[in-house]
């Protein structure tokens, strides 16, 4: 059921209320920017604000037992790139016309997003799929279908470019030889 505040009109005053967002979830990828596309759509049909949210973390590598940052600069590179993205997305938002604003989220990005999701209430909930297959699925994971598997709003993924795919192929090609 939908909260009160949200369902439009109120019968006392007549005053709209704002509408939930659309949350878009990206991380800039060619995929990402179908789902960017997608979302910005969608909020402009909705009349609804977009929410661009990524997700960074710092990647470790295991050394023994102990996780261990790949470099000690890495953490404001990964930042500073969350920002960019948001940015972008904002910036192309608001040049179509759609309202947004941004949220640059630290952690596992699945929960993250799921995190988000129950936070910000999205009438919709859009993310971009690299398309990869059943394997390399199983040993990369896979951000949407974790967070597919977990949030409670309407979900959109938006399949990236057939040209991406074939990218992940070739470079996976060239690690194996």
């Amino acid at each position: 059921m939908v909260p009160d505040d949200r369902r439009g009109p109120r019968a006392d005053t007549g005053a709209m209320t704002e509408q939930a967002p659309v949350l878009l979830a990206t991380d800039g990828s060619p995929s990402a920017q179908a789902a960017t596309e997608k979302a910005i759509e969608l909020a402009r049909l909705l009349d609804a604000k977009l929410l661009v949210a990524t997700v960074w973390d710092i990647p470790y590598s295991a050394i023994g037992y102990a996780p261990v940052p790949l470099s000690a600069d890495f953490d404001i590179l990964q930042e500073d790139k969350a920002h960019e993205v948001t940015a972008q997305a904002v910036a192309q938002a608001e040049a179509e016309g759609v309202a947004a604003e941004s949220a640059v989220l630290r952690g596992i990005p699945s929960e993250e997003i799921r995190l988000a999701a129950e936070r910000f209430e999205p009438q919709l909930l859009v993310m971009g799929s690299h398309g990869w297959g059943p394997v390399r699925r199983m040993l990369l994971g896979s951000v949407s279908t974790g967070v597919l598997r977990r949030v409670t709003c309407p979900t959109l993924i938006v399949r990236g470019p057939k040209h991406e795919q074939s990218a992940h192929e070739s470079e996976h090609a060239k690690a194996e030889a």
